[in-house]
């Protein structure tokens, strides 16, 4: 809808409101709605155009009071607004009850939005809708365009409005940008929330430091407050151990404290008049180096720039821990009795106290994930994070910067500040690489040269960092295969396979398929609320006489459906799904080789069509749904004969009938 056609629309349902009748919803916004409700309530005339103003005194004693935060405010806008068209900016200041206190009209401009002078009243009982007054209701920003003003005195304006908070989250003020509507533009209300942030911000700094020392010393940050002129007004203990010092030091220049190749960033940093935020650097100090994540405020009206940083490992260690990349699982969770699976679990507990490199083998859906937080609780690095990074599931062309990190300015959209990769993430503890096979050739060699030296570089980069971490890897491809394809380094293979586990498919696990069974009949009845208490026989056998193809992923999802559609306490035969009853057990075991083969091939190719079918035909669903890459599915469904064409018509049928 063009503007002119929506101004005219609002003026409609304005008319419609002053005679009674209810607005379109559908044309006016809900807070407009609401504003206008509160604006007709308090009697007010759209037709007015008078002005309340203070007395000039009490103007005066009120502007006294809120001086720092016209202060403040004058800065910023100086620096945010200094390149929009006159016409455009209008800007005003109020306090929280809605009383104009600063205005800052560019020099030149000669169209003046109205109740912009220092003094007018803007409170929405007063004038009605209008950008400070409904800002205040509504205790958000809001925009304000043309007609939606109560008044026909600013329906040829728009407001760009936002709250000013204090520490608690007070409404200490408004800060207003008006345009005439015509030149209207959408940008203006993201710098305008932008800029109100940077106000509370600044205001916030400016009482951290009327408590100084005090308060600083309570912060888990390194705080320095120096002048422009490098000397140091202001240091807490954090930012002292952090520079090497015994003690925190004031009065020094910044000079004495830093060695030479940091001077340049620090001299960059003391002349900024904007703040810089999350930014990583490393710093070289007196008697060491270290890497930081710093943000620079500078004080407004102040001589002062404020420095916070952090230890960048510290940082990255609290943010995996805030994160919950934590290993939860313990080898006494591996549920089973087989053999094979005993065999597993033995060698995977003989490896796990030691630091050496694991690689688990085995199907999708076997368990490899639990067996390398088992491995990781019970080894040395048992305390650090446990970071999980499925290979087939991030874009080839990504996978690199994320498992290494990069420098800004390494692609177009890169972070400023840069970003650390997984390793550097799982430094201390573990990183578990799933699906390794699905990793492209340019990341196996950088993962090949943090194998052999223990250090990241990031895509962009060329500072190597030394990081600590057990690397466990897993796949169910044939990775010798694959080096014979070309598709898998040789050299990366040998220094992965250093201690190979293989775990055991789920129709190799004797007497196993009972016991999961049981156990995810008591965690599904109990986690469903329902009351289940067991299974009829038959259904045991039937399940025991079926292929498996998604092993143990696919029986717990198996019990969670049979107990959803249990009717009493005892799950039977109706309640087991079709693709299981398909063979019994005695049909399966009397069969030959190949005909068990050509089983386990029809099995698993009803198994990937059901589920294709359940996703309406979307394959990164169906993958998600299995817990496999989606070039994985790609793959197998080549190697099934399944065509995704027909799948996608038959879901499609499905949808209409």
């Amino acid at each position: 809808m063009k503007r002119s056609e929506l101004h005219q629309k609002l003026l409609e349902q304005k008319r419609r409101l002053l005679k009674g009748e209810h607005p379109d919803p559908g044309i006016v916004r809900d807070f407009i709605l609401r504003s206008w409700e509160r604006s007709a309530a308090c009697g007010i005339s759209m037709d007015n155009t008078e002005t309340l103003t203070l007395d000039p005194g009490l103007l005066r004693h009120i502007q006294e009071h809120h001086q720092p935060l016209i202060q403040c405010t004058t800065e910023v806008l100086k620096h945010m607004f200094s390149g929009i068209r006159p016409f455009s900016s209008n800007m005003a200041l109020a306090n929280a009850e809605g009383i104009t206190i600063a205005a800052f009209i560019p020099e030149g401009d000669g169209a003046l939005m109205p109740y912009i002078a220092p003094g007018v009243l803007s409170s929405e009982n007063i004038i009605g809708t209008n950008g400070i007054g409904t800002c205040l209701a509504e205790k958000r920003p809001v925009e304000i365009i043309g007609a939606e003003h109560y008044r026909r005195l600013g329906e040829n304006w728009s407001c760009s409005a936002a709250p000013i908070f204090d520490e608690e989250q007070n409404i200490i003020a408004v800060l207003n940008v008006g345009q005439h509507r015509e030149h209207y533009h959408a940008h203006t209300f993201g710098m305008v929330k932008a800029a109100a942030y940077a106000i509370s911000e600044q205001m916030r700094l400016r009482s951290l430091l009327r408590r100084q020392e005090s308060i600083i010393e309570l912060l888990d940050e390194g705080i320095l407050v120096i002048a422009r002129n490098g000397i140091i007004r202001m240091m807490n203990r954090i930012a002292a151990h952090i520079m090497g010092l015994q003690a925190p030091e004031t009065g020094k220049n910044i000079k004495a404290l830093i060695g030479e190749s940091s001077l340049p960033l620090f001299r960059e940093l003391l002349e900024t008049v904007v703040p810089v935020r999350d930014r990583e650097g490393r710093f070289e100090f007196l008697t060491h180096g270290k890497a930081c994540l710093y943000s620079v405020l500078p004080v407004a009206d102040t001589d002062d720039v404020i420095f916070v940083f952090k230890e960048s490992q510290k940082v990255r260690k609290l943010a995996v821990r805030m994160t919950g990349n934590r290993a939860t699982y313990t080898f006494d969770d591996i549920i089973g009795r087989s053999p094979k699976l005993r065999k597993a679990i033995s060698e995977a507990q003989a490896v796990a106290p030691r630091s050496s490199t694991v690689l688990l083998l085995g199907e999708s859906g076997t368990g490899k994930e639990l067996f390398a937080q088992s491995i990781h609780n019970a080894g040395e690095h048992a305390s650090g994070p446990f970071i999980t990074v499925n290979c087939g599931a991030i874009p080839r062309d990504l996978l690199e910067s994320e498992l290494f990190g990069y420098e800004y300015g390494a692609f177009t959209g890169a972070s400023k500040s840069g970003k650390p990769g997984k390793f550097e993430l799982a430094s201390g503890g573990t990183i578990f690489l799933d699906e390794i096979g699905e990793m492209p050739l340019d990341a196996q060699v950088a993962l090949l040269r943090l194998l052999q030296n223990g250090e990241v570089t990031r895509v962009g980069g060329s500072v190597s960092r030394k990081v600590d971490v057990r690397v466990i890897a897993a796949t169910n491809r044939n990775l010798e295969h694959m080096m014979k394809e070309g598709t898998f380094r040789e050299d990366l293979f040998y220094r992965l396979n250093v201690y190979p586990i293989v775990i055991p498919p789920l129709r190799e696990r004797e007497g196993d398929i009972r016991l999961l069974s049981e156990h995810f009949l008591k965690t599904f009845d109990r986690k469903l609320n329902k009351d289940v208490a067991s299974m009829d026989e038959k259904v045991i056998s039937s399940m025991e006489g079926y292929f498996w193809p998604g092993n143990v992923r696919e029986l717990e999802n198996v019990m969670e459906r049979m107990v959803h559609l249990a009717k009493g306490q005892i799950i039977s035969m109706t309640d087991v799904p079709e693709i299981i009853t398909v063979k019994n057990e005695a049909d399966r075991k009397n069969d030959d080789d190949a005909t068990l083969e050509g089983h386990r091939h029809s099995a698993e190719a009803q198994h990937v069509r059901k589920m294709l079918l359940e996703n309406g035909g979307n394959v990164r669903k169906t993958a998600e749904a299995l817990g496999l890459s989606r070039p994985y599915v790609y793959s197998k469904m080549k190697s099934l004969g399944i065509d995704i064409a027909e799948v996608r018509r038959a879901a499609h049928q499905n949808e209409l009938a």
